[in-house]
């Protein structure tokens, strides 16, 4: 984390647990403070950012609708973390 230039939060359909909830908090704190981008990735059977962790509603995510080889979705990540498209 401490070299770290982006941070992808992957989100899957088993949701969020409580201690993982408050994890996701303290870790997008320290994003925040130390300027680092946070990418949700929404992992297949995901179609938004849960209620749950409103913290991360307002960011841009990257979607893998059906599967982890979606070219649109993978090329979305690399820029969001590399910044070149």
């Amino acid at each position: 984390m401490l070299t770290a230039g982006a941070a992808a939060v992957c989100i899957g359909p088993g949701g969020v647990g409580r201690w993982q909830a408050l994890e996701n908090r303290t870790f997008l704190e320290q994003c925040v403070n130390r300027g680092v981008p946070v990418i949700p990735v929404l992992l297949p059977g995901v179609d938004r950012v849960p209620e749950d962790l409103p913290f991360l509603q307002n960011l841009h995510h990257v979607l893998f609708a059906t599967h982890m080889t979606e070219k649109a979705a993978l090329d979305q990540l690399v820029w969001g973390i590399t910044g070149h498209r």
